[in-house]
């Protein structure tokens, strides 16, 4: 973890501490991967594999139910005959199916929806075949059905269906819902998966609005059962908000809880990935495996105006208390950069340049003029898995981005209330503080998004507007926001080195000259413009007496660097002299490269009263 200031000049107190940066990694987009480029795929089901063809296969919404296939997991092919039903069988356009991994009881179930949009009259049915490779597909018949009207505790909307088979207990789930109380959970019969075992139970909703939130994905790692849910507006193009959330429970049924401990059914939900940079409105998860690595695939629009669904896969980390993150690589190096919107001659500042967040904390664009705040330090930190966030500091205020005070998830932004503003506070534990944790996504443009870990909202203007001093928000990356959203990353270079203010060894006076070795420790003040955090730490050390010389013993070694600021210094000198004199010198580097050397001197007295 870097430590970073709180004042606006910095001045830390170095002494046995190793400041560590995180090291800056390969140049990487972080853009999903499009599994195929030209194959149009929306409501991807997960990936199932054929043992007969060596196949992988992906099932997705339209008509007669299509689905396109792969031997790799990679490339993936489609022709217009690989669809369920033939044409002139049905026709009709299916939603969102899916189905288990492997065949139950001898049978691959295919559910599938049968709805239209906004309505509650839905329907989630049943086809099986025996074989992927040469299927025989035979409707089953409906799974689950909503009526319009339909009153608690059974106000869902059957679509979005999504299966979780328990092979040892031989028991059979399906999630499923969309809009309405939102998500639901119904036992079947594995044998035969239109019967009903169980009574179907909320478990994921309580949107606001319109309680957009549909597309549940269920599955088990030790002991937790994960939920991910597309929340939001879907279908929409590039116009999309889609966005996943996630939260677990030990139970199948749940209730489920997102990191804050906020239940799914009441507005909880920690966000797993949202649209920004080259992708919009991801959503549908689908969970498989890639040379060992755990991945997800979902469907994602392009950032034109009306690009089609593309089907995405994105690897998946763990962190430490075993929440998912999608894995977003570093984007650009550690450095100090100025932040510019894309086509005009404005940059980012801290309003004011105040250093009293409480009192005037926005963020706001001006034209570039002379002030520190018109720079930004990015620190990347990549977990083992490789996903990356970035802490961003202001070298003028040496205060961190962060979005509005409170929960900051996407539950408390409310546009144009306040909670929507970015603002700059005080550091708070930069490894586990999420609101001041950013996602630097670049598009194939060159341009990037700086998107909330915590929220999944961008960084943007409230407008189109070029007037200086206009407070920057956090807001969805939907096509027309665009042109306030994209940012060009203009590198900085430091050429000032830090500066040593003071520096102080302790003891600097040696006595008596017994040929011991002392600890001694030095203290420095060190100060820079841009680095909040230049390293120092002793580099050489020299005597004016030679190492053996006439009436001091004769004792080798004399000195030894044990730490970055601590060394071991022999308490002797010659007899004939006038004293020892160690020489210390220190070196401070900043993270350009910059350095400073000075001088500190510690003496073992001809005397003890000298």
């Amino acid at each position: 973890m870097v430590p970073m200031p709180r004042i606006r000049r910095l001045v830390c107190a170095i002494s046995l501490a190793l400041i560590v940066f995180a090291g800056v990694q390969p140049l990487h987009s972080g853009r999903a991967d499009i599994l195929n480029p030209t194959i149009s795929v929306h409501d991807p089901s997960r990936m199932v594999f054929s043992t007969e063809d060596g196949r992988w296969y992906i099932f997705f919404t339209g008509n007669g139910t299509p689905f396109m296939w792969s031997t790799d997991k990679i490339n993936w092919n489609r022709t217009s005959a690989d669809r369920v039903w033939p044409s002139t069988v049905d026709n009709f356009n299916y939603w969102a199916p899916d189905m288990w991994n492997e065949p139950i009881h001898g049978k691959y179930y295919l559910f599938y929806s049968q709805s239209s949009f906004g309505s509650q009259n839905s329907f989630i049915h049943v086809a099986s075949t025996s074989s992927l490779a040469s299927p025989a597909w035979v409707k089953e018949g409906t799974a689950i059905a909503s009526v319009s009207g339909q009153g608690r505790p059974f106000r869902y909307n059957a679509i979005d269906p999504a299966p979780y088979y328990d092979e040892a207990a031989d028991r059979l789930w399906l999630v499923f819902g969309s809009f309405w109380d939102g998500i639901f959970i119904v036992e079947l019969n594995p044998s035969n998966p239109t019967q009903q075992v169980s009574t179907p139970l909320h478990i994921a909703g309580g949107r606001p609005g319109p309680n957009a939130i549909e597309g549940a994905y269920v599955f088990r790692r030790g002991a937790w059962f994960y939920q991910v849910v597309s929340v939001d507006t879907c279908c929409q193009g590039s116009n999309s908000t889609y966005k996943q959330i996630v939260g677990r429970s030990t139970q199948i049924t749940g209730p489920y809880f997102d990191r804050d401990g906020v239940d799914l059914r009441f507005y909880g939900g920690t966000i797993f990935t949202a649209g920004g940079g080259p992708e919009i409105g991801p959503g549908q998860f689908g969970l498989y495996t890639l040379d060992g690595i755990e991945r997800f695939t979902y469907h994602l629009y392009s950032n034109s105006p009306f690009g089609p669904s593309r089907l995405g896969g994105r690897s998946i980390d763990w962190d430490a208390s075993g929440w998912p993150l999608a894995v977003f690589s570093t984007a650009v190096p550690q450095g100090m950069y100025r932040i510019r919107r894309q086509n005009t001659d404005l940059y980012l500042h801290a309003r004011d340049e105040s250093t009293d967040p409480d009192t005037e904390g926005h963020i706001e664009q001006d034209v570039l003029g002379t002030r520190l705040s018109r720079n930004w330090l990015l620190f990347p930190t990549t977990s083992p898995g490789g996903d990356t966030y970035y802490n961003i500091q202001n070298v003028g205020t040496k205060l961190f981005l962060s979005i509005a005070a409170g929960p900051g998830d996407n539950r408390a932004v409310l546009p144009g209330a306040g909670t929507d503003f970015v603002r700059q506070e005080r550091p708070g534990d930069l490894g586990t503080y999420e609101n001041q944790k950013w996602r630097i996504i670049q598009g194939a443009d060159g341009s990037y998004s700086i998107q909330s870990y915590r929220s999944g909202l961008s960084l943007g203007l409230p407008s189109t507007s070029i007037e200086p001093g206009l407070t920057v928000h956090q807001k969805p990356w939907v096509f027309p926001n665009q042109a306030t959203m994209r940012f060009l990353l203009e590198p900085v270079v430091d050429t000032t080195p830090p500066d040593i203010v003071s520096l102080a060894a302790s003891p600097n006076r040696l006595w008596p000259p017994n040929h011991r070795l002392v600890t001694v420790t030095v203290t420095a003040q060190v100060q820079d413009d841009v680095d909040p955090a230049p390293v120092t730490r002793i580099v050489s050390i020299t005597s004016n007496e030679p190492v053996l010389g006439m009436g001091d013993g004769n004792t080798s070694f004399d000195w030894v660097i044990t730490g970055d600021l601590t060394a071991q210094l022999r308490a002797e000198r010659s007899g004939n002299g006038t004293g020892r004199i160690y020489t210390i010198t220190l070196e401070s580097r900043d993270f350009s490269n910059n350095v400073s050397t000075q001088n500190v001197t510690v003496v073992t007295p001809l005397s003890m009263g000298e």
